[in-house]
């Protein structure tokens, strides 16, 4: 518990663990150390259940199959798309944009946003 309080921080402000049982759970957690640590292990459990998926394709499709993930074109702290990405042959991202549509709702024409395909 030692190394561990001494890798999050947790030796500042009385935060030390003394056992396992001590370790609540991530949400309401004020250090920073100790949210990057979760942050770090999150990441670390999609990217490697991403890498997983990725050898399960590659072992029962044909080799002229590609493996491709689509990061939905957002930024998103939780996913290493970098790293994901070393498992896959093609990295796509698909942009989600907003259209102006022409709405007759109320009677008169107006223009309405709605998302695009």
């Amino acid at each position: 518990m030692g190394a561990l309080n001494t890798a999050w921080g947790l030796v500042y402000w009385g935060q030390l663990l003394g056992t396992w049982d001590e370790l609540p759970p991530r949400d309401g957690i004020l250090n920073p150390g100790w949210k990057l640590e979760w942050e770090r292990y999150q990441r670390s459990l999609v990217t490697d259940f991403l890498g997983w998926q990725a050898a399960l394709v590659r072992e029962y499709a044909p080799a002229r199959q590609f493996v491709t993930q689509d990061f939905h074109g957002a930024t998103r702290t939780a996913v290493d798309s970098r790293e994901i990405s070393s498992f896959l042959d093609v990295a796509a991202i698909t942009p989600t944009t907003r259209r102006r549509t022409p709405s007759t709702a109320g009677g008169s024409p107006s223009w309405a946003t709605s998302r695009g395909p």
